[in-house]
């Protein structure tokens, strides 16, 4: 990938870039921060600009593993900048990150053609805090089943996986498309070193909360592992943990993965 478009600077836009440099970036996401380093205009220009297809857009949201490895956000928000309705209609309707797709056909203010059907994935949805913003707001004005769902859920006090074991709770975390349940249950459970054999799962992302409950030098060796190893999903992880809680010995380690991160 083009380093210019992996930092997602101005003169990217002036180098010869054909589809891999610019679609590379969603399929290997290089970003350190998803939450402050917005890329979705940048990369619209880069399409528009090269005459490049939309199609490994929409191909990048059939990835398996896309909502932790990657952020699904950033190729709806660049449908919906590059006014691909109908792409963001059919994942609301069948795909796995509809709500972000709904999210970036309300920023591009035609939310409204998907006003049936949002409401009937939203019913779907087994989760344990209530929906919030825009467009739920203003439909639940006349949609009951959308109002119901915007009301905070009565506190949970039944445990119906209570008797199931941490490994059958973290094997359902990794392999369920809903994962607020297994979630649930593994808050109220106490850490557990067990935890560490999942650490290379693709989809390892969902288990850092309850990584990060361990006592820190048991999880250091592992950092170490994880630190050096380019495209690990807890690399970034791993580097914070080093740079906090490591010695002279992880120097070089925090050193190579911030230079990867520049």
């Amino acid at each position: 990938m083009s380093r210019a478009v992996r930092l997602g600077l101005g003169r990217g836009a002036m180098e010869q870039l054909g589809p891999a440099a610019v679609f590379g970036f969603l399929q290997v996401d290089p970003r350190w921060d998803w939450q402050v380093d917005e890329r979705a205009v940048f990369l619209v220009r880069l399409i528009r600009d090269g005459s490049l297809p939309r199609g490994p857009v929409v191909d990048v949201l059939d990835a398996p593993g896309l909502d932790d490895d990657h952020d699904p956000e950033l190729p709806c928000e660049i449908l919906g900048l590059l006014g691909e309705r109908e792409a963001l209609a059919r994942q609301v309707r069948e795909g796995p990150y509809w709500e972000e797709a709904l999210a970036a056909a309300q920023a591009g203010g035609y939310a409204g053609e998907l006003r049936e059907t949002a409401p009937r994935r939203m019913l779907t949805e087994d989760r344990s805090f209530p929906w919030r913003g825009e467009p739920w707001q203003s439909w639940a004005t006349d949609d009951p089943r959308v109002a119901a769902r915007m009301v905070e859920p009565p506190l949970e006090t039944t445990r119906p996986y209570a008797d199931l074991p941490v490994e059958q709770l973290i094997g359902r975390l990794l392999t369920a498309m809903e994962t607020a349940p297994w979630r649930s249950e593994l808050r109220r459970r106490p850490a557990d070193p067990i935890v560490l054999r999942y650490a290379d799962h693709p989809l390892t992302t969902r288990l850092i909360t309850w990584i990060g409950r361990l006592d820190v030098e048991m999880v250091l060796p592992e950092a170490r592992r994880w630190a050096v190893t380019v495209g690990h999903r807890l690399r970034k992880h791993a580097l914070d943990l080093l740079a906090e809680h490591g010695d002279a010995r992880d120097v070089p380690a925090i050193a190579g993965g911030t230079a990867h991160a520049r």
